[in-house]
């Protein structure tokens, strides 16, 4: 939101995504290259997210998961990951989250992708209220960061003063 009014606007959505069915607050993706709207939203009320990237050493792969806050108020959460190597914040990961920016072809669009917060135990991000906000993980194995493999973990995005949302997460 630009500012306090156009988030109580984009708000008064949230109502109406939960009379459709949505939960609160739910796991969704698309292409990571779809061009995504404040008003692009999931096509169901499903929490069946199942991520995967596929990277090889010194290389440098993404993948993207769009998290939904249809409560009445802004959040904060904390994404980190579970049962990879290198803990909950491991070093070839990094998080970062779509800002939405007004174009010239068109009126809005997720593009810029600033560095999600670092925090003690992963990455902090803003969740507006009746919006969802595209996470991006960057993943970059430099030496000695990965043992090589199929490791399966998941992404855990924790909502302050919410629930927990955990995806499946295959690194190769």
């Amino acid at each position: 939101p630009m500012n306090a009014l156009h988030g109580q606007i984009l708000a008064a959505m949230s109502p109406a995504y939960r009379a459709a069915g949505y939960p609160e607050f739910m796991a969704w993706t698309t292409s990571r290259w779809a061009r995504l709207s404040p008003f692009d939203g999931p096509t169901a009320p499903t929490n069946g997210v199942t991520l995967a990237v596929r990277v090889a050493q010194n290389d440098r792969r993404g993948e993207v998961v769009s998290v939904a806050n249809f409560s009445d108020a802004a959040k904060t959460a904390v994404v980190s990951v579970a049962g990879l190597p290198g803990g909950a914040k491991p070093a070839y990961l990094t998080v970062r989250q779509a800002e939405y920016v007004a174009m010239p072809s068109r009126p809005w669009d997720a593009d810029a992708l600033p560095d999600a917060a670092s925090v003690k135990d992963g990455w902090a991000v803003t969740l507006p209220a009746g919006l969802s906000r595209q996470l991006w993980l960057d993943v970059q194995v430099k030496p000695g960061a990965c043992p090589a493999g199929t490791h399966r973990g998941e992404l855990v995005v924790k909502v302050d003063g919410g629930p927990e949302l955990r995806m499946p997460l295959t690194l190769t």
